[in-house]
């Protein structure tokens, strides 16, 4: 069961960094059924909310500045 856990979690990060759905989407597709049980094992494993991860992870990569070698670096604020 951890792995799977583990897994479904790996892959709900990937979907919300990459703006892949909204949470009742993404839930489904790691396979919940519901958004709500998704939502509170994922604040349980992850330390955040989905929303507050995808929010926080889109902050930090408009941060970021594309680097033409496909690295990226932090822009000068």
């Amino acid at each position: 069961m951890q792995y799977l856990l583990l897994w479904r979690m790996a892959l709900a990060k990937d979907l919300l960094r990459r703006d892949m759905g909204g949470v009742a989407e993404i839930a489904q597709r790691v396979g919940y059924s519901s958004a709500s049980t998704f939502s509170v094992a994922f604040a349980r494993h992850v330390g955040l909310s989905p929303t507050t991860y995808a929010r926080e992870r889109a902050a930090t990569q408009s941060d970021r500045q594309p680097m033409s070698d496909g690295g990226t670096i932090a822009r000068d604020s």
